[in-house]
């Protein structure tokens, strides 16, 4: 039977958006899923309470076959939309012939939830066989800890049940993070080398601060100094390709350690750089963000925010990837004022007028009359009142709508050329009330960034996780309170008579 036909929304972010009604991944999720996509075994480390079905449901919409969920719960009521089409083994589904495996899988579905006593059944076996099954995801997967009180039997009996030569990628999601757990999870599910992702947000061994350096040159001094206290290896973000060969220079100059890695080097370059940063053969890595994702690396005992992320989102991705396995990490965020004023400015460049949108589709459209293929410098050229840095940010909407799409050697291809009155023109306000988004963000990325409360408190707040203390005791504002520096007069005033 034909399998049902996929959305043709082509990436995660846009089924994000679109199906799932999020903006941003929660803290970990985008990290898991990826890993997922990319064929890994992976391990995702759950926080408590908290609905995961988000890590197979979103893949389940991009890969070729069907996505068998592992559980003993009704997770089947966790899903978020009905573009997911799931159904639920039960002891009479699927049982026209019980002598036939072919028949105990229905109709290929995105998602089916069996428990582990079916996945161990030898029908179901039979049948899995003769299946396009593109994951397996195993839900609860601390029962299968020998350790557990609470173990399931035939959870034990999972491994044979997934164990065959060419068997797809597993995702297994527990609630246990310690390393004994993750083993105990790797050796009784029979994973191959699993990308261990840790989704929990609150992680007591990392302890954050924030510096705040009046001007650039005390920004390298504090940099420095920082580098010259920590040890093990570690992370520096930065911005842009500029500042991270600033850096570098800066750094590799003093005789620190230290490599580097951006876009605008060679594959092989970074390739080199990363394997040589996991084997510690480095102090410190010198990124962009887009270092890091899907790193296998556990020690990494500092990470630093040489420039203010956009989001409390990609704050915490990028933070996360310190101290996996279990011991102190170090995250300082380096917070001068001056620097809310560039992100204004790039989430100004990031969302342009309706005027410039039109212009550039105009020109796009001029010039796709002729046979050649039109490039990204002609289409610069024939925008004549447009910056090329507005022409960018044009082609980063167009790309976003689905309108163009940019093929090797910065060659344009125009997917659409219906559009209605008016369309262009609701496009862009909806790119409005993005960026609306997008500055309150960025206005909550500043408040950790001032605030004088606990560091950890502001983050499970504004991850929406409650836990019953104040003061976690380990970030820069429990162990050195600034309240009273931060504080004017009076407010200091009746805070001493109120206490």
């Amino acid at each position: 039977m034909p399998k049902r036909a996929r959305p043709s929304l082509a990436s995660p972010h846009g089924l994000l958006r679109s199906v799932f009604g999020l903006d941003e991944f929660p803290p970990g999720y985008q990290e898991i899923i990826e890993s997922v996509l990319g064929g890994r075994d992976t391990i995702g480390i759950m926080p408590l309470g908290v609905g995961n079905s988000l890590s197979y449901e979103l893949p389940a919409l991009l890969l070729p076959g069907t996505t068998i969920v592992v559980s003993g719960n009704d997770a089947r009521n966790e899903l978020h939309n009905k573009t997911i089409e799931a159904v639920r083994m039960d002891s009479s589904s699927g049982r026209e012939d019980a002598d036939n495996g072919n028949q105990i899988i229905p109709a290929p579905k995105e998602i089916l939830f069996i428990t582990p006593e079916q996945l161990v059944s030898k029908e179901f076996r039979a049948a899995l066989r003769q299946t396009d099954v593109a994951l397996i995801a195993i839900d609860q997967t601390h029962g299968v800890s020998p350790s557990e009180h609470d173990l399931l039997p035939a959870r034990l009996e999972i491994r044979e049940g997934i164990g065959a030569p060419g068997r797809p990628p597993i995702l297994a999601l527990t609630e246990t993070g310690s390393p004994h757990a993750v083993r105990d999870v790797t050796a009784q599910l029979g994973l191959t080398n699993p990308h261990v992702v840790d989704a929990r947000v609150y992680r007591p061994n990392l302890h954050f601060e924030v510096s705040r350096p009046s001007n650039e040159p005390q920004k390298r001094q504090h940099l420095v100094h920082l580098l010259q206290e920590v040890e093990g290896v570690g992370i520096v973000y930065a911005s842009n390709v500029r500042q991270v060969d600033l850096l570098y220079d800066l750094l590799s100059g003093l005789g620190f350690k230290v490599a580097k890695y951006h876009g605008r080097m060679s594959p092989k370059q970074r390739k080199e750089n990363q394997a040589r940063f996991v084997n510690d053969e480095f102090h410190a890595m010198i990124a962009t963000s887009a270092f890091g994702v899907g790193l296998d690396k556990l020690n990494i005992r500092f990470l630093v925010h040489y420039n203010m992320p956009g989001t409390l989102e990609a704050y915490y991705q990028e933070a996360g990837r310190a101290g996996r396995d279990g011991r102190v990490a170090r995250c300082a965020l380096f917070y001068p004022v001056e620097e809310r004023g560039a992100q204004m400015y790039f989430l100004g460049g990031r969302y342009p007028r309706v005027e410039d949108v039109q212009e550039t589709y105009d020109a796009l459209m001029r010039l796709r009359a002729g046979d050649e293929p039109v490039t990204i410098t002609e289409l610069k050229t024939a925008t004549h009142t447009l910056a090329e840095s507005k022409v960018r940010a044009v082609l980063a909407l167009l790309k976003d709508l689905r309108l163009v799409r940019e093929r090797r050697g910065s060659k344009l291809e125009l997917l659409r050329v219906d559009l209605g009155g008016g369309a262009l023109e609701e496009m862009t306000a909806q790119h409005k009330i993005q960026n609306a988004s997008d500055r309150g963000k960025l206005e909550q990325m500043m408040e950790y960034g001032q605030s004088a409360r606990c560091r950890w408190k502001v983050l499970l707040e504004y991850f929406r996780q409650e836990v019953p203390w104040e003061q976690c005791g380990t970030c820069d504002n429990c162990l050195h309170p600034v309240e009273q520096q931060v504080k004017p007069p009076t407010e200091r005033t009746e805070a001493a008579e109120h206490s």
